[in-house]
């Protein structure tokens, strides 16, 4: 289930560039890690005798930049309009482009493809 969660987290938001999900079963703990490319999981642990990763995890989680929660700062949304259509906004270097629309989009089947 934490893995669809970050696919659809990443197939619906082109500004991100990768999601971290964790997993709490009983006592056992294991962080996940999602790019556009590879799918990561930790060793599992013990949060009950072994509390120093998961604090680790939410100190890391809550004081870190946009950058590494997975944001790509060179891209904004913004609404066209009054409508529901999105435009994303790029940097590059001192030039900013405009999305105009999306070329392909798969929904919640990403299957790593950018929409």
């Amino acid at each position: 289930k934490v893995i669809d969660d970050m696919e659809q987290i990443l197939a619906r938001d082109p500004c991100r560039r990768f999601t971290f999900g964790t997993t709490i079963e009983n006592r056992t703990t294991r962080l996940w890690f999602l790019s556009r490319a590879p799918l990561l999981r930790s060793a599992s642990f013990d949060f009950m005798t072994d509390r120093l990763p998961l604090v680790h995890l939410f100190l890391s989680l809550a004081f870190s930049s946009l950058q590494d929660l997975g944001w790509d700062t060179t891209m904004s949304l913004s609404h066209v309009d009054s409508s529901s259509r999105r435009q994303y906004n790029i940097n590059v270097d001192a030039h900013q482009f405009a999305t105009m629309g999306a070329v392909w989009c798969s929904g919640h089947t990403m299957q790593f493809r950018l929409c």
